[in-house]
């Protein structure tokens, strides 16, 4: 543990000293620059280097564990941004029957963090309670705190304003949870004037087309004239993806959002995901089954 920051350098000398010393190595911390960037090239071949000095150094006794996990930390300028989101002891029940048991983890910005569980374990009630969505009966417990802020605190209307805004959703399948008799277009306009009413459609149709261009998605004018039916699965949840970053989220949540793909339009989507974390930077918690 240091105060200041280390060198990649300073990091393998230190390691080379372990000798044969048993130990559990948890975390590297990273400390970016002052402009906020590191880049991924870089911090591969550093996480290499470190697990070969870190093999050298305890021989056979690394196979018991071997992974080093690379916490990354902006620079201190930009500390108190770098949690996105912080559950603790979060706890959903129905009726006083409890679905979702004392689940704490954090999201630091840009992370992308993968949720798996069987089918019916509470993966999806979990996700939705982040942003305090539920029916009548559920009961919310814990804290969930996204840049600072207490969501369980929030009034309805601030929550209002935090959904679709700050915190975004793409659904388990786009094409049915979208409003059939409206064009893409229409669902891109809403989306928007309901956070910002002072932009003017022809504007979000310029930027619905940027981040559809960006999303692989060809021909983005064709695209808002059409009704989510004329549009392929893989398409649609493309679509969606684009909607719910349109308001520039600080945090996506997905909701199994490629389990009702094919297999070929599955890939293409996480691709996009990926995409959107390395572009944007945005966090992103995906939950699945597989």
């Amino acid at each position: 543990s240091y105060k200041t920051p280390l060198s990649k350098e300073r990091i393998l000398e230190q390691l080379s000293k372990l000798g044969n010393t048993t130990f559990t190595l948890d975390i590297i911390r990273i400390h970016f620059p002052e402009n906020g960037t590191f880049p991924i090239k870089e911090l591969n071949n550093l996480r290499r280097e470190a697990i070969s000095k870190l093999e050298t150094a305890l021989g056979d006794k690394t196979r018991e564990r071997k992974d080093i996990h690379l916490h990354k930390y902006q620079s201190k300028k930009h500390a108190l941004k770098g949690i996105v989101l912080q559950v603790n002891n979060l706890k959903v029940s129905y009726n006083g029957v409890s679905v979702v048991r004392d689940i704490g983890f954090s999201v630091d910005k840009g992370e992308f963090l993968g949720i798996v569980g069987e089918s019916g374990c509470g993966k999806s009630t979990m996700l939705r309670s982040i942003i305090m969505l539920g029916n009548g009966s559920a009961k919310i417990e814990g804290s969930i705190r996204f840049f600072g802020r207490e969501i369980t605190d929030m009034t309805n209307e601030q929550l209002r304003q935090l959904r679709g805004a700050e915190i975004a959703m793409i659904p388990q399948n786009a094409m049915t949870s979208m409003d059939q008799t409206k064009t893409i277009s229409s669902m891109f306009y809403e989306t928007v004037r309901m956070h910002r009413s002072h932009v003017r459609k022809k504007e979000i149709d310029i930027e619905a087309s940027r981040l559809m261009e960006k999303l692989s998605l060809n021909a983005p004018e064709r695209i808002l004239k059409s009704y989510p039916f004329e549009l392929s699965g893989g398409m649609c949840q493309r679509v969606a993806i684009a909607a719910a970053m349109i308001n520039g989220p600080g945090l996506v949540l997905g909701d199994e959002p490629t389990s009702a793909l094919d297999v070929t339009s599955q890939l293409e989507v996480v691709k996009q995901l990926e995409l959107l974390k390395e572009s944007f930077r945005t966090s992103l918690i995906i939950v699945s089954h597989n």
